[in-house]
């Protein structure tokens, strides 16, 4: 994992008096008014650049989530993975690429429900709202190879001209297990980087500090009380309003995906002693 720690500033957002002890600081990093710093975490210039924004009144975000603002420091460290780091996780989160809508209801019995009007896209996978959803070829691939715990729910297209998508099936990827709840190192707070929550089912997003993106962790112990499985859902609901429960999937999952080169993003599940 490559972790890099990204600041900006605008010049005209700071003074030209602050902006102008910044570009002493690293003038190799400003362009057109801009500091868009990009280094190291442990790099010596990090400190610096931080004591002079907040000499002149700027404060430290408590973490990525907290929404920006000319009072916050924009600043955040952020990671990437690489296949290496892929290939070692026994379990990774999910989430695809492409959005295939915004607009969703549920029925009383749990159908994803996706509005005609926004699904204009022939895809292989992608999103409704977080959720992921396979077009029916797909769906036909991950059956044949049997993943445990897998479950494909057909999703309902409504609204104007929802009969030209009977012949389209959309399936919503989701998992009839749940797993215990996150590792005591998880932080929660709410979708605005506001304070602690005490019931993270009700929905919620985890306060990583300002690393992105943030880390599911898992106790191993209470991953090994669990059946093994291909799929499973969080505990935990994240987002607010019609939150949803985040995918969990193994490395099976994951080499499977990658050999049919589905548009995905993965993120390495820490498990904790």
């Amino acid at each position: 994992m490559k972790t890099t720690c990204k600041i900006q500033v605008f010049d005209d957002d700071v003074g030209q008096e602050c902006f102008s002890e910044l570009v002493r600081l690293c003038s190799e990093s400003i362009h057109n008014g801009v500091l868009r710093l990009a280094v190291p975490p442990d790099h010596p210039i990090i400190p610096k650049v931080i004591s002079v924004l907040e000499a002149h009144e700027l404060k430290m975000p408590p973490n990525a989530k907290t929404p920006s603002g000319k009072e916050f420091i924009d600043i955040e460290y952020l990671r990437k993975f690489d296949d290496e780091d892929l290939a070692a996780a026994k379990y990774l989160q999910i989430a695809a690429e492409e959005s295939v809508s915004n607009f969703y209801n549920r029925t009383s019995s749990g159908v994803l429900q996706i509005k005609t009007g926004y699904h204009n896209k022939r895809f292989r996978v992608a999103s409704v709202f977080g959720k992921i959803v396979v077009h029916d070829t797909v769906r036909e691939e991950f059956k044949n190879q049997k993943f445990k715990h897998l479950l494909l729910r057909r999703c309902e297209v409504y609204g104007g001209g929802a009969e030209k998508h009977e012949n389209f099936p959309i399936w919503e990827v989701t998992s009839d297990l749940v797993l215990p709840p996150l590792s005591p190192k998880c932080k929660f707070c709410d979708c605005y980087g506001g304070s602690e929550y005490t019931d993270p089912t009700k929905g919620c997003t985890i306060d990583d500090g300002l690393y992105v993106p943030t880390q599911h962790r898992y106790r191993e112990s209470d991953l090994s009380s669990v059946e093994p499985f291909d799929t499973a859902h969080t505990r935990e609901a994240f987002g607010f309003g019609l939150a949803s429960h985040r995918l969990i999937v193994s490395q099976r999952f994951y080499q499977f995906c990658k050999k049919q080169k589905f548009k995905m993003w993965w993120y390495p599940v820490v498990l904790d002693p």
